[in-house]
């Protein structure tokens, strides 16, 4: 890209975050004067200015007494929309992702419209009850643990079957004794398929139904919080992981209490 092209190109990002309020109010409707300061609640000689800015920048022009937005300063506008719900996304998932490492595969395709939940202290259950209702009545549950909690590992895989589920799960190798020898009865392994393999992220997955797909992070003896996810895009990072630690792990034998 030439050098006036990056240029203009930085002075239009500059000009629509600093005067977006005003840019989406003449998307949203093109506007005379009067309807703009009401719109915004902007003195009349400040929005002179902005508009100015504006149209100087190629986004808005001035026709027969109405600024009307320019198909880049409307394209421009959705943009910078989509920027900042995203960074809202990336802001509400910080609390419980920020603890995982730097290089952790966890990016803007699962995080962009999840619905994040926090483990609390005064309410340690609640981030667990969020789990298990996402896969209490799903027909096909897939996921892998690097880690994982007594407590915790039967009350999953009980959800995940008691409804006739069928649950596909990969272990780290040295989970076996901690989850088969207290989860596994007659009933649940019938409907359960263990593999043992390498877990290559710090974080639990699940996905239930290819319909939504969630993500444990843990914090030393819990778990920090969830983030869960319904959008394709989520859905399809979520199996695309999976599948590539499944392809790798072995079948292991589930062996009741």
């Amino acid at each position: 890209m030439p050098r006036s092209c990056q240029d203009g190109a930085a002075e239009t990002a500059r000009v629509v975050r600093r005067r977006y309020d005003c840019l989406r109010a003449i998307v949203t409707e093109p506007r005379e004067k009067r309807a703009l300061v009401e719109a915004t609640g902007t003195p009349r000689s400040t929005l002179d200015d902005i508009v100015r800015e504006l149209e100087s920048t190629g986004l808005v022009t001035y026709d027969d007494g109405v600024w009307r937005p320019t198909t880049s300063g409307r394209v421009a506008a959705e943009v910078h929309a989509d920027y900042r719900e995203t960074v809202t996304d990336l802001r509400a998932a910080a609390p419980v992702v920020d603890s995982l490492p730097h290089d952790t595969p966890l990016g803007r395709q699962f995080l962009e419209g999840a619905t994040v939940h926090e483990a609390e202290r005064a309410l340690p259950d609640a981030v667990v009850t969020s789990i298990l209702e996402s896969v209490a009545d799903a027909e096909q549950i897939r996921g892998f643990a690097p880690t994982a909690f007594v407590g915790f590992a039967d009350r999953f895989q009980n959800e995940a079957v008691d409804s006739g589920g069928q649950l596909e799960l990969v272990l780290a190798p040295d989970l076996f004794d901690l989850l088969t020898g207290h989860a596994a009865g007659e009933g649940t392994a019938e409907t359960s398929t263990v593999l043992a393999g390498e877990i290559p992220v710090e974080f639990g997955l699940w996905i239930a139904d290819d319909t939504e797909a969630g993500v444990v992070v843990y914090a030393g003896q819990g778990i920090e919080g969830v983030v869960i996810n319904d959008s394709p895009e989520a859905i399809a990072w979520a199996e695309s992981l999976y599948e590539r630690v499944a392809e790798t792990a072995t079948p292991a034998e589930l062996t009741p209490a």
